[in-house]
């Protein structure tokens, strides 16, 4: 797709989640138009919960300034079911994401 940063091919999810039974995948959606899609899953002690992709459909989208916002608070309600303690994003590709 036209304006995307990475190039990861997303049919990968359904064996990330064969191979991490307890992973967490969130996809939102409008109708049927795909706008974000996140994966990720619980560290080996459960102490928190990593967040290993994020993208979102590129350029302007509906809620395009809340995907991030959207997600972090999926992955909140997950690791509190689960008992984790707080959410690592890894390989985060902006500065922005680091502040955050």
């Amino acid at each position: 797709m036209p304006g995307r940063k990475v190039d990861w091919d997303w049919n990968f999810a359904s064996s990330y989640c064969r191979r991490y039974p307890k992973a967490f995948d969130l996809s939102n959606w409008n109708e049927n138009s795909l706008l974000c899609l996140t994966l990720g899953r619980p560290t080996i002690k459960v102490k928190s919960i990593r967040m290993d992709y994020i993208e979102r459909v590129p350029g302007n989208c509906l809620f395009s300034g809340d995907m991030f916002s959207i997600s972090q608070l999926a992955y909140e309600a997950y690791g509190n079911l689960i008992g984790a303690e707080f959410i690592r994003i890894i390989e985060p590709m902006n500065q922005k994401f680091i502040k955050h």
